[in-house]
């Protein structure tokens, strides 16, 4: 909840009222056992059915019980949009603003991160990439082969710190007369360095 693609929370209900609820401390894609222990306290939910209730036309049904029919891709309906055919990037996740004010009336405030946020996710993928053909993270922007042409205010930091089984890398990004780095680690974590 707080856009460092660590410690998120998942909700899915079906067209029958069922609800599943978890915690993740950090992406799918970074090795992580969801918990599903975790639950929403004092969730209300409601829904409304236009049309028939399992009247199937994807899944195979074998004696009354419904089974993937594995030939066909599997069809998910998620709020944002995702860049991968999975729908557990937590860095294209939406984003929600909250406001006290009157429905239309509030300001959408855009997040000056995202092209920060976005190069740190290149590195990321092409770090996983060099680490696979490797078996060690690449010590610097050159060594993975990335150029970045974009936004004049944003800077990618050369050099790569390794540390211990993992690195963090780091771009400036400049807003105004300030600066600011921002980082991200090989569990895809990201964060900003005040």
């Amino acid at each position: 909840p707080n856009g460092d693609n660590h410690e998120y929370f998942e909700f899915e209900m079906n067209a029958l009222g069922t609800l599943w609820d978890l915690f993740l401390s950090r992406a799918y894609r970074d090795s992580v056992t969801p918990d599903n222990g975790w639950d929403i306290k004092g969730l209300l939910t409601g829904i409304k059915i236009n049309g028939t209730l399992n009247n199937s036309y994807e899944p195979k049904i074998l004696n009354g019980k419904y089974y993937k029919d594995e030939t066909k891709p599997t069809d998910n309906s998620v709020w944002s949009s995702h860049q991968s055919g999975g729908m557990h990037d937590p860095e294209s996740f939406g984003i929600v603003q909250f406001t006290r004010k009157p429905f239309g009336q509030g300001k959408f405030i855009p997040d000056t991160s995202v092209a920060a946020r976005s190069i740190l996710m290149q590195i990321y993928f092409a770090q996983k990439k060099y680490f696979a053909a490797y078996k060690r993270w690449a010590s610097s922007i050159k060594e993975l082969g990335l150029v970045y042409v974009g936004e004049k205010d944003i800077t990618l930091i050369e050099n790569i710190q390794i540390i211990g089984g993992g690195y963090i890398a780091s771009v400036e990004i400049k807003l105004g007369s300030k600066k600011g780095l921002w980082h991200i680690n090989h569990v895809s974590k990201i964060w900003h360095a005040r």
